[in-house]
């Protein structure tokens, strides 16, 4: 059975992200039985869907897009060329993942989060701020369903600034395996202590 691992972050990532966005895919590619599921936005879905299709992994991969293919219903904020690309190489794409082009965008870009992690074990998401509003949604409705929330802060603040992602729970850091340096959302039922 094959464990669905989500990639996600922030539109803005700033570029010199992309060696250890690429690093954390490649590492989690060494899980054979992982499939990963990724979003059309620039940034960080980017950097994930360029590294899934660099190290050969296109096949394992499944993309959400807002738009259509050719790019009628997306906008500025998505990497429809990337996308394409990645399709070219055996990447499955579902075209308009939250909802047709007529509707509103907000509406289609929250559907479009949703359909990628839902069914999720696990999210990983590099943030560039602790106010990434489309990231900390796709956070909650991970968390919601009961996924893993992983977090790498790539800013200048830590884990003690991300938001909860419920009333109960804590960020805690992670201290070793492929997910090294990101923080984990870890619900009050949970362990409190540390991820390994």
């Amino acid at each position: 059975m094959s464990c669905v691992v989500a990639f996600g972050g922030s539109r803005a990532l700033p570029w010199v992200w992309r060696d250890r966005v690429r690093s954390v895919v490649r590492a989690l590619l060494e899980f054979s039985s992982l499939s990963f599921a990724v979003g059309d936005a620039v940034g960080a879905d980017q950097f994930a869907v360029e590294a899934l299709v660099t190290f050969g992994a296109a096949r394992r991969s499944r993309l959400f897009a807002v738009g259509a293919p050719g790019g009628r219903g997306a906008w500025t904020g998505t990497a429809v060329g990337t996308v394409s690309w990645a399709e070219t190489r055996g990447a499955a794409v579902l075209w308009e993942a939250g909802g047709a082009a007529g509707l509103p965008l907000v509406g289609r870009l929250r559907g479009r989060t949703r359909a990628c992690v839902r069914g999720a074990s696990a999210l990983v998401l590099w943030v560039a701020s602790p106010g990434s509003r489309g990231s900390f949604f796709a956070a909650r409705e991970a968390a919601e369903s009961g996924a893993r929330v992983f977090v790498f802060c790539c800013g200048e603040f830590a884990g003690d600034r991300l938001p909860r992602l419920a009333p109960v729970g804590a960020w805690l850091p992670v201290f070793g395996g492929p997910l090294v340096g990101a923080w984990e959302w870890v619900p009050a039922r949970a362990s409190q202590s540390g991820s390994n």
